[in-house]
C-alpha cells in the first residue's frame, strides 16, 4: 500500500532555482545594513549632541511602535 502512495506523490527534483544567484545574496547584505541603520539611527541620535532630534519625535515613534507590537 505504500507503493501506491509514492507513485502518486511527486515532490519533484528537490532543487531549488539557482538564477539570480548574487541578486539573493546581495539581498542578504542590503537587508543586514538597512535594519542596522534603522536600530543604530535612535541610540545615535539620542547620545549624539550634534544630532538634534525633538523628544516629541521620539515619543511618537515609541506610540507608533507600541501600536505595531500590541497589532
Amino acid at each position: 500500500m505504500a507503493d501506491a502512495a509514492d507513485d502518486t506523490l511527486n515532490c519533484g527534483s528537490g532543487g531549488g532555482a539557482d538564477t539570480y544567484f548574487s541578486l539573493r545574496v546581495a539581498s542578504i547584505f542590503i537587508i543586514l545594513i538597512g535594519s542596522s541603520c534603522g536600530a543604530l539611527f535612535p541610540v545615535l541620535a539620542k547620545r549624539s549632541s550634534w544630532l538634534h532630534v525633538p523628544k516629541g519625535v521620539f515619543e511618537y515613534v515609541g506610540f507608533v511602535s507600541e501600536i505595531f507590537v500590541l497589532y
